[in-house]
């Protein structure tokens, strides 16, 4: 639960922090190379601890628009002119039955509490 209004996610691999922000639309990635890099700057001298501008901060490029009208619109579109939509068939089925899934979870775990 949190006091802001959020929607975001957070994304931890073994090389890399990805942060994607849905509701300003806006995400970033950050490379675990770029951190160690960042480190031995600053045992160089040539970064000061908390001073992050030296750490570099790849933008991730998030198509701005209000979301349900943009899959709409894209989906129209596919359809119109006979192309292959972004999500095909198979990733949309898959995506459905992991929500789904989480649904489920969601009421069993309120109606055992």
């Amino acid at each position: 639960m949190s006091l802001k209004k959020a929607r975001e996610i957070r994304i931890f691999q073994d090389d890399a922090y990805l942060s994607l922000d849905f509701m300003n639309q806006a995400g970033h990635l950050i490379r675990k190379s770029d951190i160690i890099a960042y480190g031995i700057k600053m045992k160089l001298g040539l970064a000061k601890s908390g001073d992050y501008s030296s750490l570099p901060v790849h933008q991730i490029p998030i198509e701005k628009g209000e979301p349900l009208a943009l899959e709409l619109a894209h989906f129209v579109e596919s359809v119109s002119t006979a192309r292959q939509p972004k999500v095909g068939a198979a990733l949309g089925k898959s995506a459905l039955d992991v929500a789904i899934t989480i649904t489920e979870q969601i009421a069993a775990a309120w109606r055992e509490a």
